[in-house]
């Protein structure tokens, strides 16, 4: 059984409106053609981009030296031009006994004849992290353990890549010639190395695009080539730093056997073996695509700086002063190293200003020792290349503007705290409960992504900006008065007279009762609104006199 990754095709991409499979070859060679990639799950996108294309690229072609070198190739309106292709030719020829997924020697991403100590294999199921498996058990999941699940190869090689990038941690399959097997298994895995990660990616226009806005300009470290050009793994794994960023794309971070089948249809995986791999000690500073955050007091011999995790439920606009921390300082956050970087060649204007650039944001939230994962959240915002720039009018604005919205959810939840101790109850927990701000915040998702977007496309044009941020604040004024009227108009009766309430005695501090009532409590809210949003506040009586 053959299945060559280079020419079968495998990745989905989008070509013009429908979307098709292309082999590695295609994928590169015509990726200016297509919009994008269209995996099946939105999790393999990293896992595609990451595992194969960008390192293909980048040890065929070897990285950009400088930013006129990155502008020049960035340009190139066919794509590669008929040298780079050339020598990705040549290299995808040099290597291809590597990338056939079937492989009887040296299977792509995968050990050669691995086995279980129990000499059983388990269902493909084990790579799907939406179905159930083992201790993966999704809740109202439509299909159960014991369902046959049967992959086309096609499927097969991204369910692997993605299990690869974002496998769950603890116990995995013990596998022959593995000496840390205990009990026939092993413990102490940790996830995938995405999952580690607050993955954060730039998006191009084109699958080109793409490629290039994440291809790092940095020199190619001594010794550091992607798996495919290391000798064949073995059910051996050992705990290691990376080497660079071509061992860190491709990183073997499990041991796995894709065990094909001949059915009617052509070759079908329907069982697997998946088993501990290589463990990395930590995630290296030069890791592309996390946000970072500091340590305060680091323990001896751990990094100051460690990746910052996306908040599940938090939409991307919302955390807009982490992707936009290009120059930390003495913040406590740090965006990713391809966003540093593209701020940098828009200085050198290697990038115009009005790019339609969009910014991608995978959150996995684990759960139980992260061996199961409970929640998968992806989104994506355009951001305008100016705002990675700081002190630059468009950076000011877009920051306001999530700014503005945070301040006006808190503003919500002021109000139902209050309404909720003017009927004599107690304000809902911050970790528990349907908070009102999450309702505001739902409401001004499209309306942040339309200002956002006409930003991008006005980035030098400074009155169109203000017309922009003027409609936004009307809008957001209008969304913040409706949910606040919802809650007004849900308050009983109690609430008008309210309550007062006697905070508790403090040693050698004064106490001072403080009576809630909704008339109060609406008024708090409007004055908060309007010192949020100037520009939609109604005019004063001052402003209103001739």
């Amino acid at each position: 059984m053959r299945f060559d990754l280079i020419d079968d095709p495998w990745i989905p991409v989008i070509d013009g409106d429908e979307r098709i499979r292309a082999g590695i070859r295609q994928a590169l060679l015509e990726s200016h053609r297509f919009t994008g990639l269209a995996p099946d799950a939105p999790m393999q996108e990293p896992a595609i981009l990451r595992q194969v294309l960008l390192p293909v690229m980048l040890a065929a072609l070897g990285p950009c030296r400088d930013h006129d070198t990155w502008a020049d190739r960035f340009e190139q309106p066919d794509g590669f031009s008929p040298a780079e292709r050339t020598k990705i030719e040549n290299y995808l020829d040099r290597h291809r006994n590597r990338f056939d997924l079937f492989s009887a020697t040296a299977p792509f991403a995968q050990v050669a004849r691995l086995q279980a100590t129990s000499g059983q294999a388990k269902s493909a199921a084990l790579l799907i992290a939406k179905l159930p498996s083992g201790n993966n058990v999704p809740l109202f999941a439509a299909t159960t353990e014991a369902d046959q699940v049967e992959l086309t190869p096609a499927e097969a090689v991204c369910w692997l890549l993605n299990t690869l990038c974002w496998d769950t941690a603890a116990i995995k399959t013990g596998a022959v010639g593995d000496d840390k097997v205990k009990g026939g298994k092993t413990t102490g895995n940790p996830t995938g190395p995405l999952g580690r990660l607050g993955l954060t990616y730039p998006v191009g226009s084109t699958l080109y695009d793409t490629l290039q806005l994440n291809a790092p300009i940095a020199p190619i470290r001594k010794g550091d080539v992607p798996v495919w050009e290391r000798e064949p793994a073995t059910a051996q794994w050992n705990p290691r730093p990376a080497t660079g960023i071509l061992d860190l794309f491709t990183w073997p971070s499990r041991r796995v056997r894709l065990i094909p089948q001949q059915g009617i249809d052509g070759i079908g995986v329907s069982q697997v073996v998946v088993a501990a791999g290589d463990r990395m000690l930590a995630v290296p500073e030069f890791e592309p695509h996390t946000l970072w955050r500091r340590e305060a007091k680091p323990k001896a011999g751990e990094p100051t700086w460690r990746p910052r995790r996306h908040r599940p439920g938090q939409t991307a606009w919302q955390g807009l002063a982490a992707l936009l921390a290009v120059d930390p300082g003495n913040d406590e956050v740090a965006t990713s190293g391809m966003l540093t970087q593209l701020a940098r060649l828009r200085v050198d204007e290697c990038i115009d200003v009005a790019y339609p650039l969009q910014i991608r944001t995978v959150a996995v939230e684990y759960g139980v020792q992260s061996a199961v994962i409970e929640d998968i959240a992806i989104d994506q915002i355009p951001l305008p290349v100016a705002a990675l720039l700081t002190d630059t009018q468009v950076r000011y604005e877009v920051l306001q503007i999530a700014e503005q919205a945070g301040r006006l959810a808190r503003a919500v939840d002021r109000l139902g705290a209050d309404l909720r101790r003017a009927c004599g109850g107690q304000p809902l927990p911050w970790d528990s409960g349907e908070h009102p701000g999450d309702r505001l915040l739902y409401a001004l998702n499209v309306p942040v992504r339309r200002v956002l977007a006409g930003i991008q496309c006005h980035a030098d044009d400074a009155e169109a900006i203000a017309a922009g941020v003027r409609a936004w604040q009307q809008v957001a004024r209008a969304a913040a008065l409706r949910v606040g009227t919802e809650l007004l108009d849900a308050a009983p009766p109690e609430a008008f007279a309210g309550r007062t309430i006697a905070p508790k005695p403090r040693p050698g501090k004064a106490s001072v009762a403080k009576t809630y009532r909704s008339s109060t409590a609406e008024a708090g809210f409007r004055r908060e609104i309007n010192k949020t949003l100037p520009l939609a506040a109604p005019p004063t009586k001052e402003e209103e006199e001739p």
